[in-house]
């Protein structure tokens, strides 16, 4: 996926980014430490390998990391669905 974003840092400089990763929370995880080292999110979109183009809701961007979040989520739902 190519993640695609707009930055503004904390002296009010714009930068246009954007980078490729195939896991979603590689994405997740890089905007939230522009958010934890004082940059404030302006736009930020994925695109998929099919050019399916989805924005992302900013206010989700907190600063802290995602990792543990997704790993919990993704056990919650592998228990769910393999309950034995």
């Amino acid at each position: 996926m190519l993640l695609h974003f707009i930055i503004d840092s904390p002296t009010g400089e714009r930068f246009n980014h954007s980078f490729y990763a195939t896991e979603l929370d590689s994405h997740l995880n890089a905007l939230n430490f522009f958010v934890a080292t004082g940059y404030q999110i302006r736009s930020a979109s994925l695109t998929d390998p099919e050019g399916r183009q989805t924005d992302l809701p900013l206010e989700a961007f907190d600063g802290m990391p995602v990792d543990d979040a997704i790993r919990e989520l993704q056990l919650e739902y592998e228990q769910v669905l393999n309950p034995y």
